[in-house]
């Protein structure tokens, strides 16, 4: 009845690991961990990035090496890379076309795209950049968003288009999702609507839905954070629907999913001191439900980048 994307190669031994770097506890770190995404349990010790520093643009994955980029700490252009399956610190990979941060990223299991995000310093841009995951080098041009957007690792979407929900436009926080092909250039298009408005909502994705979890929520309740889990077809690209509800308010967090189970790392809670949140937890992607706790992240942090091995770009089963 439906066509399946299936890999022809089979991935290293390490399937179902996410690294989580860098982010903030007060002040920027420069570490990383790693979570194993198919046993409960918490972060262990991965290594160390190039740099202290934060709001990194979301990552991206072939399966096998993890790249991000952007960040508010100098030198703000660099391009970074590890081998998610082996622990060690990161690597220089390039220097970014645009210096900007705060952006969305999505990767297939060749190129990795970062959406829009926030220029440094200054508001939201349009630009969209590209790189080849296994070829070091700078980012190219790769078209524009529909409309300038910044907020924290919204991207995800499926092996052939890259999402981006949400997030700041430089005078409201918006409710639209955007995408666009990865295989081609050109511009994005907008797609349907979050089930409210917000940004720096963490997003992640198998290859056939797409989450946008937490976050600011504008108008909300107390804290104006976000429970709610967005769910969104990828092949129609229409509105979402409240797929349940997160374990606690929070916004500034990262997600990555498995083709079965989806995961929230982390965040930041205002009440108004800043708590800082080290909770990882995680929800089936099949069939709606609340989010349960899963473990916790090595220390409580905020504004981190993350890349696992086997998210929606990746295709499988």
């Amino acid at each position: 009845n439906n066509w399946k994307t299936v890999n022809s190669y089979a991935r290293g031994g390490a399937a179902g690991r996410a690294v989580i770097a860098q982010g903030n506890n007060g002040s920027n770190i420069a570490t990383m961990e790693y979570v194993n995404l198919t046993s409960r349990g918490n972060g262990q010790s991965f290594g160390d990035a190039l740099v202290a520093s934060n709001a990194a643009i979301g990552g991206c994955s072939d399966g096998t090496r993890g790249v991000w980029a952007g960040t508010q700490s100098s030198p703000a252009s660099t391009i970074q890379y590890t081998t998610i399956t082996s622990g060690g610190g990161s690597i220089n990979f390039g220097s970014m076309n645009e210096m900007i941060y705060r952006g969305a990223g999505h990767s297939s299991s060749t190129r990795g795209l970062w959406m829009s995000g926030r220029k440094s310093p200054g508001n939201a841009i349009v630009s969209c950049q590209i790189i080849q995951i296994q070829t070091l080098g700078d980012s190219l041009d790769f078209g524009d968003a529909a409309a300038a957007r910044r907020g924290h690792d919204s991207g995800m979407g499926s092996p052939t288009r890259a999402f981006m929900l949400g997030g700041y436009d430089n005078s409201d926080y918006t409710q639209d999702t955007q995408f666009k092909s990865i295989a081609s250039g050109g511009d994005m298009v907008f797609g349907g609507d979050l089930v409210y408005k917000g940004g720096y909502i963490a997003g992640c994705s198998n290859s056939i839905r797409g989450f946008g979890t937490g976050g600011y929520q504008f108008p909300g309740a107390a804290g104006q954070f976000a429970t709610n889990i967005n769910s969104i077809d990828l092949s129609s690209a229409g509105n979402a629907i409240n797929f349940g509800d997160l374990t606690q308010k929070g916004s500034y967090a990262v997600s990555a999913a498995t083709q079965t189970r989806a995961f929230r790392f982390g965040g930041i809670q205002f009440n108004p001191a800043e708590v800082y949140i080290s909770r990882i937890e995680d929800w089936s992607t099949t069939s709606s439900g609340n989010a349960t706790e899963f473990g916790d992240l090595t220390e409580a942090k905020y504004d981190m980048t993350q890349m696992s091995d086997s998210h929606g770009g990746l295709g499988g089963f």
